[in-house]
């Protein structure tokens, strides 16, 4: 029998094979909910930068509106996107119910009598293959909150690196 190698490549390869549309949608998602702590910090800054120019008389009030609307859009992304993307893991789990499922079954058919016979294996095999699409998801789920998580701390360490160099070496230095 040939051994498999069960690593993260082969769960995004899964998700992608039994649903390649909602594990782009949701791949996306993290990606974008990486970047909008540092988008914050970006137009939080330059919301301030221009309020100052205002007081100033060196802007108009005009042109506080940019920063403003981009501000208002990144909040209002953080408190609905919660909700969209638990539909749409909702459908991926369906989706991945009616497809990986079925692979996951027709597998369990295909084993020998004697492996249903036995009470230690077939345990061992109910336990497994009790609800792959959760296991699945959850991996994947996993891995995709590691690639937000690094994408996020780069793009802060990008902004402290650009703007204040020596806070990023100080950041860096007590991280480690």
């Amino acid at each position: 029998m040939k051994t498999k190698r069960y690593n993260l490549f082969y769960i995004i390869k899964t998700q992608f094979t039994y649903a390649p549309f909602y594990s782009g949608i949701i791949i996306l998602e993290q990606i974008f909910s990486g970047v909008v702590p540092a988008l914050k910090v970006i137009y939080t800054a330059m919301f301030v930068d221009i309020s100052i120019q205002i007081l100033n008389k060196e802007k108009m009030v005009a042109d506080i509106v940019y920063p403003l609307l981009m501000l208002m859009f990144l909040i209002a992304y953080g408190i609905m996107i919660s909700k969209i993307m638990g539909f749409i893991s909702i459908k991926m789990k369906n989706k991945l119910r009616r497809t990986y499922r079925l692979y996951i079954t027709d597998n369990q058919a295909q084993l020998k009598y004697k492996y249903f016979e036995n009470p230690a294996t077939w345990d061992l095999i109910s336990r497994v293959c009790g609800s792959p699409e959760d296991q699945i998801m959850g991996a994947f789920s996993n891995i995709l909150s590691l690639v937000k998580l690094i994408i996020n701390i780069v793009g802060v360490m990008v902004i402290f690196i650009t703007q204040v160099w020596w806070a990023a070496v100080i950041v860096l230095a007590i991280s480690i």
